[in-house]
Formats: structure tokens, C-alpha cells, sequence
């Protein structure tokens, strides 16, 4: 064939966890207009949307926050006790047990 042929299937797929659920969204409107003299109208309306299984990403290297209140402490240290707030100190940084 000098031009191909069409594919049903792509090439490759996406990996996923088995049980996996692919996102669902819903939308609906409902609106009334009404003339209620010469000039004058009134509307009611409603919109619905509602969504499920809808993917969102997940930060797996987030920083334990209380390191960064630990090491923010152990750098203000020598400003809150007089010890020279401007020179060079190293604090290490634990993490809390």
C-alpha cells in the first residue's frame, strides 16, 4: 500500500492502576423568561454541573513543614538571644519524633 492504512488502535496507551476510573462531568441548565408587562421580563435559571473521579496531581516530595519551622527557628536563634544576628551560623536541622 503506497499510502498506509488507518489504525483502530492507537500505538500506545497510557499505564494505569488496575481499578483505575476514568473522570465523569454533568452538565444541565434549566431557564424560564417571562414577560411580565411591555418591557418588563423575569428569568429564573439553574445550572448544574457535578463532577466525579476527577483527576488531580500529587506532590510526593512535599517538605515536612515542621523542618522548615525547625530550621527557621535555628537560623533566628542568635537575633532573638543577642549572639550577633548578622555573622554566619550552622544549625543542623532534625526532623521532630
Amino acid at each position: 500500500m503506497k499510502f498506509g492504512f488507518p489504525l483502530t488502535l492507537l500505538p500506545f496507551t497510557i499505564p494505569v492502576e488496575k481499578g483505575f476510573q476514568y473522570a465523569l462531568a454533568q452538565q444541565a441548565n434549566f431557564s424560564i423568561e417571562r414577560e411580565v408587562m411591555k418591557d418588563w421580563k423575569i428569568s429564573l435559571g439553574y445550572n448544574y454541573t457535578h463532577g466525579t473521579h476527577l483527576d488531580r496531581t500529587v506532590n510526593i516530595s512535599v517538605t515536612n513543614p515542621a523542618l522548615l519551622v525547625s530550621n527557621d527557628n535555628n537560623a533566628l536563634a542568635p537575633c532573638r538571644n543577642g549572639d550577633g544576628c548578622g555573622e554566619a551560623h550552622w544549625h543542623p536541622v532534625r526532623a521532630p519524633r
